[in-house]
């Protein structure tokens, strides 16, 4: 079987989470933690760019079901999206806080 490419299994989490739900693998199994770890085989269909995470970081503002890590490592992200991820997580944390 073919394991799925990695912004493959982004848009399906995306789509849970704009609709506060807990992302499900295939198989109906929760998704626990949101690993998107990239290969460095230099496959862009094995890679997030800094768009794919912005859109991430969008769904999880909408999201207030899902709780778990989140794994980036070996992608091709700037300096600009890990500045945005922060803000956002404060947003989410102030958010919470403040509900």
């Amino acid at each position: 079987m073919e394991k799925p490419g990695l912004k493959a299994k982004l848009l399906r989490d995306i789509a849970y989470l704009e609709q506060d739900q807990i992302p499900l693998e295939p198989s109906g199994l929760k998704i626990e933690k949101l690993d998107y770890e990239g290969e460095s085989s230099g496959d862009e269909a094995y890679q997030l760019d800094d768009d794919d995470v912005m859109a991430l970081s969008e769904a999880l503002k909408k999201s207030n079901t899902f709780q778990g890590p989140l794994n980036l490592e070996r992608n091709k992200l700037t300096d600009l999206v890990s500045y945005n991820i922060i803000l956002i997580h404060k947003f989410i944390c102030y958010s919470q806080l403040c509900t």
